[in-house]
């Protein structure tokens, strides 16, 4: 794929002193010790230096692990690196409970997911997501549905494939980009596929909207 373009904002904090050391969870003998780094629903994509779990032990992950199962076996604050990447559209509901729960202070959550027709070819999805979910989840679109309170998105870069069929649709899409810049028009775009990779850390407590209680729930507008 081609980056077409950035929304980024490099206010991404260093891993507080207090969180878990750099070299493992929170709680000594937990699994994926060694590494503070959590690779959700790895599949191939095993990576080195992670944590690397999956639902399916054919992939040989370092752990089977059923993310639609809570709570997730870690403790509170166990990694601080989160990934995602075409995951959690498949969950329903997204477990972000258990998501905010085992990320850091200071930690960092990196999601990944298809935008364009990709989102709706795949039977498993469980939702669809486009250009402006990465905002909607926490709050930053003008909307009365529930949101994420625990998690501040700060940067979001979207990836295109530009390999249309159509040459005439591939030049009025280049011609379009080239005018207006990347948005959420090009999910409409027939046979257009892309994703969308934001980055996201732990709510400031003045902007985390909850019921008032210790630990991170969704919430809404109205």
């Amino acid at each position: 794929m081609s980056r077409m373009g950035v929304d980024a904002d490099d206010r991404t904090p260093a891993v507080a002193a207090d969180g878990p050391a750099a070299d493992g969870p929170a709680a000594d003998g937990d699994p994926g010790a060694g590494t503070a780094r959590l690779n959700l629903g790895c599949g191939d994509d095993y990576r080195e230096g992670w944590h690397n779990v999956d639902v399916a032990a054919s992939v040989a992950p370092d752990e089977v692990v059923d993310l639609a199962e809570r709570p997730w076996p870690w403790p509170d604050d166990a990694w601080t690196h989160v990934r995602a990447e075409h995951v959690l559209e498949h969950l329903d509901p997204v477990p972000w409970d258990e998501l905010t729960r085992v990320l850091a202070p200071g930690g960092r959550l990196e999601l990944v997911y298809p935008i364009g027709h990709t989102r709706f070819e795949d039977p498993s999805h469980a939702g669809f997501w486009n250009y402006h979910t990465a905002e909607a989840l926490v709050g930053d679109r003008a909307h009365g549905h529930q949101f994420v309170a625990g998690l501040t998105l700060v940067s979001r870069e979207v990836e295109w494939d530009l390999s249309i069929r159509s040459r005439l649709l591939r030049l009025w899409v280049r011609w379009h980009l080239f005018r207006d810049g990347p948005g959420p028009w090009l999910s409409q775009v027939p046979g257009l596929y892309g994703e969308v990779r934001a980055e996201y850390v732990p709510a400031s407590p003045e902007r985390t909207r909850d019921d008032g209680s210790d630990g991170p729930t969704t919430g809404g507008d109205g």
